[in-house]
């Protein structure tokens, strides 16, 4: 009946036409050739919409194409006068199943659009359907074929043989005549149970529509709130990737305001050590200047007692002033050549040692000043820098927190995707 199958982009099939020839027909090769792909393309065109290869039939479109097509090419010839298209006046007709990615399954005889229903409501007069499996048998049915019951099998093969309408026919045919035999003793309450039961049936039908219409319905419902939480997931995902991308901001100014406090802390450390180098300088100029007043102080003091007893009226005996004066001609220069002069002499070096002393404790007091500005400067830069360091750690941690959330969040958004798709 079958003449010839021809496959494009369908499944493994780039493209193929397979020829047939009356009787048995063996398809072979190795697993994977494409075999199977043969028979369920059949079942495709003859009008299976459901397939355990795929939870779509635009699943079986080969990789990279958006449509595939099955044609079958038929023997249409008269046959006790009557032609299985009988619209289509040849001998042989072409029918074709084209499957789109969009979702569009087209059936075309002889490249022209029709009906689904046309095609399969030709196949099932000849006793052709897909989904009896003593018709079709795909791979993997032998076993469910063996969990079906006898009374299943023998429905199987009475419309594999073309029984099925002949045994209906015949029930159909002994019910009518017992129905004649009671006709009439049981007119009358047949009358009556033919409208009780045209009742029951009517609103068993009104309830039919009324649930087919709810279902309808609820799986519409069903898709809104799918893509109402996709929505909100994808807001949610929007608002946390904000989030990151902020902490981040905030990460790269602590970072930036981090370096900046180091820099600034190394500027402040090098002018600490300076003044302290200053410092110490100016310690020692201090200790030297009370030296020279002690020591000053001190030969005046001498002097003075010396005037007081008269040890001394003049300066002219060389050996008593060198006796007295031998160490202190390098603080004072030229000896004057009395003791009144030298008074004056050691008097005038006490005045300008005092102001030395007092000129350089006004600087250290200064210096100590600029070291105790200095000081805080470095302890503000060194809390910035290390507070700073930990709101970096800090922000780190949380981002990396939120990005393992993130990755949950997306997946869990695909997941809504293929639920509401």
């Amino acid at each position: 009946m079958i003449r010839k199958i021809s496959l494009q982009n369908f499944m493994s099939y780039e493209s193929a036409s397979v020829p047939l020839s009356e009787g048995l027909n063996i398809v072979c090769g190795p697993n994977g050739a494409g075999k199977s792909s043969i028979l369920l393309a059949i079942s495709l065109v003859l009008g299976q919409s459901y397939t355990e290869r795929a939870k779509k039939l635009s699943d079986l479109i080969r990789w990279g194409q958006n449509e595939a097509r099955i044609a079958l090419t038929l023997d249409n010839e008269l046959k006790d006068g009557k032609r299985l298209f009988p619209r289509i006046r040849k001998d042989s007709v072409e029918v074709t199943r084209v499957i789109r990615k969009s979702g569009d399954y087209n059936y075309f005889i002889q490249g022209k659009v029709t009906s689904k229903s046309e095609v399969v409501s030709a196949f099932s007069k000849v006793g052709l359907n897909p989904n009896n499996m003593l018709i079709i048998m795909h791979q993997f049915m032998v076993g469910r074929f063996s969990l079906t019951s006898p009374q299943e099998k023998l429905a199987m093969l009475e419309e594999a043989v073309g029984f099925k309408s002949y045994r209906r026919d015949v029930l159909e045919a002994l019910d009518r005549l017992k129905k004649f035999e009671i006709e009439e003793e049981k007119l009358a309450g047949a009358l009556d149970s033919a409208k009780a039961t045209y009742e029951f049936w009517r609103r068993e039908r009104d309830k039919f529509l009324k649930k087919r219409e709810l279902t309808l319905r609820l799986d519409e419902l069903n898709r809104e709130i799918a893509w109402l939480k996709v929505k909100r997931k994808e807001g949610g995902i929007t608002k946390l990737s904000e989030k990151i991308k902020a902490l981040e901001e905030q990460r790269s100014r602590s970072e930036g305001s981090a370096e900046s406090s180091l820099r600034l802390l190394a500027v402040e450390e090098s002018k600490y050590e300076a003044l302290l180098k200053e410092k110490e300088l100016k310690e020692f100029h201090l200790t030297k200047a009370l030296e020279e007043k002690a020591w000053l102080e001190a030969r005046l003091a001498l002097m003075n007692a010396l005037s007081r007893r008269n040890v001394l009226d003049s300066l002219q005996d060389n050996l008593l002033i060198g006796a007295l004066l031998e160490e202190e001609s390098p603080i004072l220069g030229e000896i004057p050549s009395t003791i009144n002069g030298f008074k004056r002499k050691l008097e005038g070096k006490l005045r300008d040692s005092v102001e030395k002393a007092i000129e350089v404790k006004s600087k250290l007091e200064g210096l100590n000043r600029a070291l105790k500005e200095v000081t805080s400067k470095i302890i503000e830069l060194k809390v910035n820098s290390e507070v700073e360091e930990y709101k970096v750690e800090l922000l780190k941690r949380e981002i990396s927190i939120l990005k393992g959330s993130l990755g949950i969040e997306e997946e869990e958004l695909k997941a809504l995707r293929a639920e509401a798709e």
